[in-house]
């Protein structure tokens, strides 16, 4: 009669822990994400299970849970949504047009430009092009730094200060025009 291995149990119950930990800190903050960019919460939940799937495969005993896991976890779901994101839009160019994914009309979600700013809708973010509203997220939404968001979209520091500093202008500027303001 064999005796369990209680090594083998107790380091598949730490690892299991540490997971589930990992989960806990990190999942609802990548879903946000993930259902901003692709407008579609059941998306949105198989991309952030995509990337929970991968680290658990590549799981090491010594992994961290730090900001280099962070910036690597919303780095491999913000490539898959891109990933996405093209492949319906490469859809919809070869179909005329009418293939969509987006959330049903009526849906009203909203993200806050800045902690004491009115809300603005996210077709004001949307209508910022791709590389402005993945920054403007990831700085707002998540509370990035941009070292931070350099890592998650694979671009330089200064790249995403600029690309920053212009969705900001347009974001103000449509602000005013929503408020009966000059531009």
């Amino acid at each position: 009669m064999n005796k369990p291995n209680h090594k083998n149990s107790d380091a598949e119950l730490r690892r299991r822990c540490a997971m589930e930990a990992v989960i806990d800190t990190y999942q609802t903050s990548l879903l946000r994400y993930a259902a901003e960019m692709l407008d579609n919460a059941a998306l949105a939940q198989d991309v952030v299970e995509g990337a929970f799937r991968k680290l658990f495969r590549q799981w090491q005993c010594n992994t961290r849970v730090d900001k280099r896991l962070q910036s690597w976890l919303f780095r491999v779901v913000h490539q898959d949504a891109l990933a996405r994101i093209r492949k319906v839009e490469l859809r919809r160019k070869h179909s005329g047009g009418h293939v969509t994914f987006l959330m049903p009309a009526g849906s009203s979600r909203s993200v806050r430009v800045d902690r004491s700013a009115e809300r603005v809708d996210t077709g004001a973010l949307r209508d910022l092009p791709m590389a402005q509203h993945q920054v403007v997220l990831l700085r707002i939404q998540q509370g990035m730094n941009y070292k931070e968001i350099s890592s998650v979209i694979g671009s330089s520091v200064g790249h995403v200060g600029d690309l920053l500093h212009t969705a900001v202008r347009k974001l103000s500027g449509q602000i005013r025009k929503v408020e009966g303001g000059t531009q």
